[in-house]
C-alpha cells in the first residue's frame, strides 16, 4: 500500500508500461502512483580510413527514474533525446538529452559522448557516459574503450558503452591495445548493470565479444558474456531471443523488452560472440552488447546491441567497415576502422516510459 493524496490509501496494480519513443505531452487519465524514467540517447562510435587508425565507440546514455503520484487532467512534457549519428571516416556526434517534466518533479538523462580517434601511435580516449539528474535514481551510461595504438599501420576499434538503468551506471566497452603480434582488433559492447566487455590485446588479430546481462566478456576471447541465469545464450531469461538486427551505417531497430511490466529491469539477455580469423560478430540479446567484426572478404557490419546494449567494434581489411548500431535506449555505436572506408555505429535513441504502480 502507499499513501496517495489527502492520505488516501494507494492499492498496487499491474499495468503494462507506456513507451514514449519521440517527444510528445501526456496527459493523465487516472489518478495514481507513476514510475516515470527517462534514458538519454547514445552516442555515435568513430570512423577512420587511415593507415593507423584507432577509433573508439560512442558512450551509453544517463537514467533517472522517479515514483510520484501524477493526478487525472496532469499534464507530462516529454522530451527524447536522439541518438548520436556515425560518420563516415570522421567523429559523429553524441547523444540527446532526454526529460520528463510536471508538476512536482523535473527529470533528465543527457546523451552518451561520441567515439574519438586517433592516426598516429597514440590513444583515442575513452567517451564519457550521459549521467542522470532530478529523480530518485540517478545513473550514468558506461563509457567506451580507449584505443591504444602501440604500433604504426594497424586498426583498432572499440564497442559502445551501455545506458543506464536502475541496475546502475552501464557497463564499459573493454580498452582496446594494439599489440606486438602486427594484428588489427575490436572489442564488443556493453552490458547493463555495469557489467564490461573484455579488454583486447591484439597479438595477432583479436576481435571480442560483448557482454551480457548474467556477466562479463572475458578479455581477449571471443565467448560471449553470459545471461541473466548465467547460460552462454542471447535468450533472455523467458527463453525468448530477442535479438535487433545488424545496423551499422543505418537507423536504430525497433525492439521489445523482455516484459512491459517494469520493462527497465526485466532485461536479462546475454551477449554476442566476437570473431576469429574473419567474419561477423553475434547478435546481443536483451540488455547486452554485441560482438565485434573483421572483414576482409566483404563490406563487414557489426550487429546492434540488445536494448540499452553497446554495439560491437568493426575493422575491415581492403573493404568498408560498419561499426555495430547501439542498441535501442540508449546504447552507444561502436567504433569502425578500413583503409577502404568506415562508417561508426549510430547511437541507440532515448526513451521515456511511464508505468502506474499503484491507484
Amino acid at each position: 500500500m502507499f499513501s496517495g493524496p489527502n492520505n488516501r490509501v494507494m492499492y498496487p496494480v499491474t499495468v503494462p508500461a507506456m513507451i514514449f519513443p519521440s517527444s510528445t505531452v501526456w496527459t493523465c487519465d487516472t489518478t495514481g502512483k507513476y514510475r516515470v524514467s527517462c534514458v538519454g540517447g547514445g552516442g555515435a562510435g568513430a570512423a577512420g580510413y587511415e593507415a593507423t587508425c584507432g577509433c573508439t565507440g560512442g558512450a551509453g546514455g544517463g537514467f533517472s527514474e522517479i515514483e510520484t503520484v501524477i493526478q487525472v487532467g496532469q499534464k507530462v512534457v516529454i522530451a527524447v533525446g536522439a541518438g548520436g549519428i556515425g560518420a563516415s571516416n570522421l567523429v559523429g556526434t553524441a547523444g540527446g538529452t532526454s526529460s520528463a517534466v510536471s508538476t512536482g518533479f523535473n527529470i533528465s538523462a543527457t546523451g552518451g559522448a561520441a567515439g574519438t580517434k586517433v592516426t598516429s601511435t597514440a590513444t583515442a580516449a575513452a567517451a564519457a557516459g550521459g549521467t542522470g539528474s532530478g529523480g530518485t535514481l540517478n545513473y550514468s551510461g558506461g563509457s567506451s574503450g580507449s584505443v591504444q595504438m602501440t604500433y604504426a599501420n594497424l586498426k583498432a576499434g572499440s564497442g559502445g558503452g551501455a545506458a543506464g538503468t536502475p541496475l546502475g551506471n552501464g557497463g564499459s566497452s573493454g580498452n582496446v591495445v594494439t599489440g606486438g603480434g602486427g594484428g588489427n582488433c575490436a572489442s564488443g559492447g556493453a552490458a547493463i548493470g555495469g557489467v564490461n566487455s573484455g579488454v583486447v590485446i591484439s597479438s595477432p588479430n583479436t576481435f571480442g565479444a560483448g557482454s551480457g546481462t548474467g556477466g562479463a566478456s572475458a578479455a581477449e576471447s571471443i565467448i560471449a558474456g553470459k545471461n541473466r541465469l548465467g547460460l552462454i545464450d542471447v535468450a533472455s531469461a523467458d527463453g525468448i531471443r530477442r535479438t535487433t538486427t545488424a545496423s551499422g551505417a543505418g537507423n536504430n531497430a525497433t525492439t521489445g523488452f523482455d516484459s512491459l511490466i517494469n520493462p527497465m529491469r526485466s532485461m536479462t539477455g546475454g551477449g554476442g560472440a566476437g570473431t576469429t580469423g574473419t567474419g561477423t560478430g553475434g547478435a546481443a540479446g536483451t540488455g547486452a552488447g554485441s560482438g565485434s567484426s573483421y572483414g576482409t572478404a566483404a563490406d563487414t557490419t557489426s550487429p546492434q546491441g540488445g536494448v540499452c546494449g553497446g554495439g560491437g567494434g568493426c575493422v575491415a581489411s581492403g573493404f568498408i567497415a560498419y561499426g555495430g548500431a547501439g542498441g535501442p535506449c540508449g546504447g552507444g555505436g561502436g567504433g569502425a576502422a578500413s583503409a577502404s572506408g568506415a562508417t561508426g555505429g549510430n547511437g541507440g535513441n532515448g526513451i521515456v516510459v511511464i508505468e502506474r504502480i499503484a491507484q
